[in-house]
This record gives structure tokens, C-alpha cells and sequence, in this order.
């Protein structure tokens, strides 16, 4: 694929897993209910764009499983739906497109940065740190790092077009934000 075609393909199955994996949750936690085991299909959906975009490059294996060994570490794979998820996306690193190793550092170097900024979240509080955690910039910031580190877009944009695909499936289904609700319990109303 040349660069602009690769890139429209990955940023769309980027977004893709965004929505499909938002949907996944949306069925178990906020009530969603399409037809019976829809969390499932929209789980083992996102688990097949994750195995496909994991398998497809190092860069992006880093930017997809940083972020599950977290939400391992975080216990935010709770139901079945996203344990489907999350075996298909550590199964992405058998379906390799090239001639690579895992790039075990990467993972870890993102996985470490989402402690990190999870901790400061934890123990400092301020008005700008609730606002930047509020407006979900430590996964931007995390990402944007990395794909610099590695002088890849891909680190970044597969952030990205996920969290897009995510405000899209937030909207069009009309699915409340665990972190915005989170945040009103603990701080009040982001202005």
C-alpha cells in the first residue's frame, strides 16, 4: 500500500475498533441491548480489528497492547465481551505483516506511561490536572510521546481515530462516559 492509502486504511479500522469496542462495553456496563449476545459479537468484532492492527506493524502492536497490559492491570477486562477482546488482541502478535520482533519495549514504555499518569491523577489534585484528565489528554500526551519516540504516526493516530470511533458510538447510541460520570461524582461538573 502506498503511505496515504495505508494510512486512511489503518486510521479507518482504528476508528472501527473504537466503535466496536465501545459498543462491546455499552452492552455489559450502560445498558445497551441490540439483539441477544451483542456485546459478545461487538466484542469478538473488535477483537478481530485489534488482531488484524496489532499483527500489522511493532508500532502498533506497542500502541494496542501498552494500553490492554493497563487495562489488565487496572482490572478493566470484567466481562465477556472484553475477555474476548483481549485474548484476540494478544493473539495480534502471531498474524505479523513483516519480518519484525515484539517490540517489547515499546509495550512497556506505554503500558509504564499510563501508570505513571494514572498515579498523578490518583495523588495530585488540581484544577489543571483535573481538567487535562477530564478532557482525556494523558492518552493523547502518552501516545503523541511514543509516536515521536519511534518517528511513527502510526503510535498517534491509532490513538486517535479510536478515541474518535469511540465519541462516535458514545453519541450516535447515546452512551454515558464512565470516566465523565466518574469525574462529577469526584470533583463536580467539567467546565
Amino acid at each position: 500500500m502506498n503511505n496515504i492509502s495505508e494510512f486512511v486504511f489503518l486510521s479507518a479500522l482504528s476508528f472501527l475498533f473504537g466503535v466496536t469496542q465501545k459498543l462491546a462495553d455499552g452492552h455489559h456496563e450502560h445498558g445497551l441491548n441490540f439483539f441477544p449476545g451483542a456485546g459478545v459479537v461487538f466484542g469478538t468484532l473488535a477483537g478481530g480489528l485489534a488482531f488484524y492492527l496489532i499483527g500489522y506493524s511493532p508500532v502498533l502492536q506497542a500502541a494496542y497492547l501498552g494500553p490492554l497490559l493497563y487495562w489488565f492491570f487496572k482490572q478493566k477486562i470484567d466481562c465477556l465481551p472484553l475477555i474476548i477482546l483481549a485474548i484476540m488482541m494478544l493473539f495480534g502478535v502471531f498474524l505479523s505483516k513483516g519480518d519484525f520482533t515484539f517490540p517489547l519495549y515499546g509495550v512497556l514504555w506505554v503500558f509504564a506511561g499510563y501508570v505513571v499518569l494514572d498515579a498523578i491523577k490518583q495523588r495530585i489534585r488540581s484544577l489543571l490536572i483535573n481538567w487535562f484528565f477530564a478532557r482525556r489528554l494523558h492518552f493523547h500526551l502518552i501516545h503523541f510521546v511514543y509516536a515521536f519516540a519511534v518517528w511513527d504516526v502510526y503510535g498517534y493516530s491509532s490513538l486517535f481515530f479510536g478515541l474518535l470511533g469511540t465519541a462516535f458510538a458514545n453519541r450516535v447510541f447515546a452512551i454515558p462516559e464512565a470516566a465523565e460520570s466518574e469525574h462529577k461524582i469526584q470533583y463536580g461538573p467539567v467546565r
